[in-house]
């Protein structure tokens, strides 16, 4: 169900999919969005009494939570959990220009890093460990745009309460509906076509970057689920919980 906001970016929470056993995962117990920092009052007070999150995950690195903030939600707890390594201001400033001059091909690096560095297991992991010890309450997790980290969070998320592969990627690709308007918002302030193409390849998920990953993971573990259970370290008794809890 897409949310209802205007100024939190790329929201939806993942209730009402096909997992494992036949069952439904649940409604409103797992929302992802894009930064909080954008939020108005009246958002945050709805994540607050409407859908009562008492969790929330970012996967933003230390300078980005520095430079935009997190709006904070009354009652729930934060954790900071980086999907990438940190990058020395050069680094980062030379990724942004990367970012500027060749999305596509930038995104497809990142999406390898994170599939193939050892920071990210390590983050993803600890991710599903705030999962697990949240014990069913109302979880909110995000990145900037909530459209890479958050992406692949959901896929692992997914993948771990047997939610098909067909629906995964709904979900995955339901990021370039809710950002549609971004766009479309560019197109009408005039902007020249060649930056409008850079638009939509910084704005949009690919096939090329999620097809990507997926292959690198099952070139190294054997697909979704050997990844799950040989990096990120999650045994059967795990997945029979994070299903027990959020599935029905």
């Amino acid at each position: 169900m897409i949310l209802p906001f205007q100024y939190i970016k790329n929201g939806r929470e993942l209730g009402g999919l096909t997992a494992a056993g036949g069952k439904k995962t649940k409604c409103c117990l797992l929302l992802r969005t894009g930064e909080l920092f954008t939020a108005d009052e009246k958002e945050i007070l709805s994540l607050s009494e409407d859908y009562k999150i008492k969790t929330v995950i970012d996967f933003r690195d230390i300078s980005e939570c520095e430079i935009r903030p997190d709006k904070e939600i009354p009652g729930a707890v934060y954790h900071q959990i980086p999907i990438l390594p940190p990058q020395p201001e050069e680094m980062r400033n030379k990724l942004m220009t990367m970012l500027m001059h060749e999305p596509k091909a930038t995104f497809l690096r990142i999406y390898e890093n994170i599939a193939e560095n050892n920071d990210a297991p390590a983050a993803y992991r600890k991710f599903f460990q705030v999962i697990l010890e949240n014990q069913g309450a109302p979880l909110l997790y995000h990145c900037r745009q909530g459209k890479d980290r958050t992406g692949i969070a959901s896929i692992l998320l997914l993948s771990a309460l047997g939610v098909p592969e067909e629906e995964v990627l709904k979900d995955y690709f339901m990021t370039n509906e809710l950002l549609k308007a971004d766009f479309e918002a560019l197109k009408a302030q005039g902007t020249p076509e060649e930056q409008l193409i850079k638009a939509r390849e910084i704005l949009f998920v690919s096939d090329e970057c999620v097809h990507g990953y997926l292959g690198l993971l099952k070139k190294n573990w054997g697909g979704v689920e050997g990844y799950l259970q040989g990096a990120l370290c999650l045994g059967q008794d795990d997945l029979t919980t994070l299903r027990a809890i959020y599935t029905e």
